[in-house]
């Protein structure tokens, strides 16, 4: 095995990875970055609509943006991590303009705009120049690995995480292996965690292959303490023909809408804010849609762009434009089917306001951190949740990193790799997609827990096991939270609990998970 010593480790190459890196590497040059895929070019950022909050506009402030959040996250959001993310938005925001990471303007000014759910124009998009839009988020990533390589930060390809090591109750390093099973042991005196959500758990989604949960789940079998799993963010317009994309939310601000294939829009059937409501309350709606007939083929509906005015896509969307007209799409005349997908991870790994896990030396950045947006997420809040928590966390565990001495290189035993059966890994995507999606109830948890029991027993595979035991965590978390609310909504308990609006906790104790309500 290759063995290397670094102070800090940064496990995940995108957007909160690359900000951590560069945040610690202010504190000491001893960083190392390890990622499965091409840093810089990977993850979920990879394929943002490049859109990101902040409280810049001259009529937003923090206190609003803080209010916005706390109203979407229904009363599961953790204020600490949300006080934070609206009121340090502003400096993350310029700290990303002085990596090199362009916006568009209005004159001399960043433009913002308005997105569903926000109650100010704060949604600011990234200049794409030259970038495809379907890989918006480079223009995040570019300027970010730029800086990176050019300060020295040790990136390490191509090597995906396999375990956390622990000295004691210290955390003290990584195992990984790549492709060619050659493996690697990083030995550090405080590690990262940066390897997205656990979206990629349900059969739909729209997360880049590389977003496998590893980072959750090592963390999880480390001892971690997992948050309110059963928070998962469906996304309810994913384009998947002729395109595979997601559409940009300021549509909706310019005057998109959805309609059923009766050629009805329906949002305002639903909610109030019609197209602009909340991301839980228009996939739901879409689903009902469906349900009763008036959805078009493959559980869509149409995204419908003909309201803009033309002379807009030519001055705001050209290059979205041209890209649905290579498709002979014509967004002035044509709507285009979409339809909700697994997307983002409201859930994840428990961390107090300086990103530390209850596992001693471990911090988590970015989509893999449980409860900042509670149960729904805003537009626009995960670029930043991403760059402002990839930044703490890379700044804590430096100064923690300074404290401690050099990272003791402890021999550990090269853990046994069963390659995951493929069969088996499609099963549990559809165990969860079909009974803990969008609609849940007590009969389809049950099910799919005895489902992924079996599952767990038919294995071999170390990797797949871990990730059914993720899959467990959601699902008993879904059962024990019998209300609705925000992402998670049970068919069979359609209201909200006053007395439920706290969080659920899952650990491993003596290798059986315990879910429960945090007091």
């Amino acid at each position: 095995m290759n063995k290397q010593t670094t102070d800090v480790l940064v496990i995940g190459g995108a957007l909160a990875g690359l900000m951590a890196a560069l945040a610690a590497h202010q504190h000491t040059e001893n960083v190392m970055l390890v990622t499965k895929a091409p840093a810089g070019k990977c993850g979920n950022t990879l394929i943002s609509a490049g859109m990101i909050a902040a409280a810049i506009g001259e009529q937003d402030s923090p206190d609003l943006f803080y209010e916005n959040l706390l109203d979407s996250g229904k009363g599961l959001i953790d204020e600490q991590l949300a006080y934070k993310l609206a009121f340090n938005s502003k400096e993350v925001f310029e700290k990303l303009v002085e990596f090199g990471v362009q916006f568009v303007k209005d004159g001399d000014k960043f433009k913002v705009n308005m997105a569903p759910g926000h109650n100010a124009a704060r949604n600011i998009q990234a200049d794409l120049g030259s970038i495809p839009v379907q890989n918006a988020g480079l223009a995040f990533m570019l300027p970010l690995l730029r800086t990176c390589q050019e300060r020295g930060v040790g990136i390490t390809e191509g090597y995906t995480l396999l375990r956390l090591v622990k000295n004691g109750e210290q955390i003290s390093g990584a195992i990984f292996k790549d492709r060619h099973d050659n493996y690697l042991q990083v030995n550090a005196k405080t590690v990262i965690i940066a390897t997205g959500g656990y979206s990629k758990l349900f059969g739909v989604t729209n997360n880049t292959a590389d977003i496998t949960a590893d980072g959750i789940a090592a963390a999880f079998s480390a001892g971690c303490a997992l948050q309110d799993m059963e928070q998962a963010q469906f996304f309810p317009c994913m384009m998947f023909k002729p395109l595979k994309l997601i559409p940009n939310n300021i549509l909706f601000g310019r005057g998109s809408r959805l309609k059923n294939k009766n050629g009805e829009y329906f949002m305002t059937n639903y909610d109030p804010a019609g197209d602009m409501a909340t991301r839980d309350i228009m996939a739901r709606s879409i689903y009902y849609e469906v349900q009763a007939g008036r959805g078009i083929a493959d559980d869509s509906v149409y995204f419908d762009c003909t309201p803009i005015a033309p002379t807009v896509w030519d001055k705001e969307f050209k290059g979205l434009y041209d890209l649905f007209k290579n498709k002979n799409i014509d967004l002035t005349k044509d709507a285009f089917p979409v339809k909700p997908c697994a997307h983002y991870s409201l859930g994840g790994i428990m961390v107090d306001a300086n990103c530390q896990t209850t596992v001693q030396g471990l911090y988590v950045a970015g989509e893999a951190i449980a409860s900042v947006h509670g149960a729904n997420r805003l537009a626009g809040a995960g670029l930043l949740e991403a760059a402002l928590f990839g930044w703490e966390a890379g700044h804590q565990a430096a100064i923690a990193a300074a404290k401690l001495p050099t990272a003791a290189g402890i021999t550990v035993q090269v853990p046994t790799i069963n390659k995951p059966e493929a069969e088996l890994s499609a099963a549990l995507g559809k165990i969860m997609w079909d009974s803990c999606s969008l609609i849940r109830n007590s009969a389809g948890l049950q099910t799919a827990l005895l489902e992924l029991d079996i599952l767990f027993g038919q294995t071999k595979s170390e990797q797949l096991r871990e990730k059914i035991q993720l899959c467990q965590a959601i699902v008993q978390s879904a059962l024990l939270r019998q209300e609705s609310r925000g992402a998670h909504y049970r068919l069979d308990y359609p209201d909200s609990d006053p007395a439920q609006a706290k969080h659920i906790v899952s650990k491993l104790v003596d290798g059986q998970i315990v879910t429960e309500f945090k007091n």
